[in-house]
């Protein structure tokens, strides 16, 4: 894929061509917009499914914590914590955001009690972990009645894992 311009007048490779590009987003998040749309559409997803407002919000493998901070804003859930293995992005995120926890940690092994995240998601990352200790790690932190939330480039957003009554289905799936 080749690079496109950003309004910010860098290069983007990210856009895969998940949704159309909603213009508005360049506006509102210019410095990284491919990036946030993507993130648009998880916000889109988790909405249709949960239906509310989660208590505590998780991403992990957050990076630098710009699209977690545009989940934030959009599902203004009560608490938002952004994990990740690179304290140099961790380090950004708490310069960015004050209002979002921003821990140092990896996603095999999550600084967390258990039961005690309504909604968690993962962007792009879960190509990087092995998926069944992630899995378990997940099923670990997140409280029984929310789920998880992952988006890769080849698998639809609607093909998404959802945590249900003790096992992971896909949230379009009743």
């Amino acid at each position: 894929m080749a690079p496109t311009a950003c309004p910010s007048g860098g290069r983007s490779t990210f856009n895969y061509g998940y949704a159309p590009f909603d213009e508005t987003v360049g506006e509102l998040w210019p410095n990284e917009p491919h990036q946030i749309q993507l993130y648009v559409e998880v916000a889109k997803a988790v909405g249709v499914v949960a239906g509310t407002t989660p208590s505590r919000l998780l991403e992990v493998c957050c990076g630098r914590g710009g699209g977690l901070a545009y989940l934030h804003a959009n599902l203004s859930p009560g608490e938002t914590i952004g994990i990740d293995r690179s304290l140099a992005a961790i380090r950004h995120g708490r310069n960015g955001n004050a209002a979002i926890a921003h821990l140092h940690g990896h996603a095999l092994q999550l600084p967390l009690r258990e039961a005690s995240i309504d909604l968690a998601v993962n962007v792009e990352a879960l190509a990087d972990v092995s998926k069944l200790p992630f899995l378990a790690e997940i099923c670990r932190v997140l409280t029984a009645k929310r789920g998880l939330r992952r988006s890769r480039y080849d698998a639809a957003l609607s093909g998404g894992l959802l945590y249900r009554a003790g096992r992971f289905v896909r949230a379009d799936w009743p």
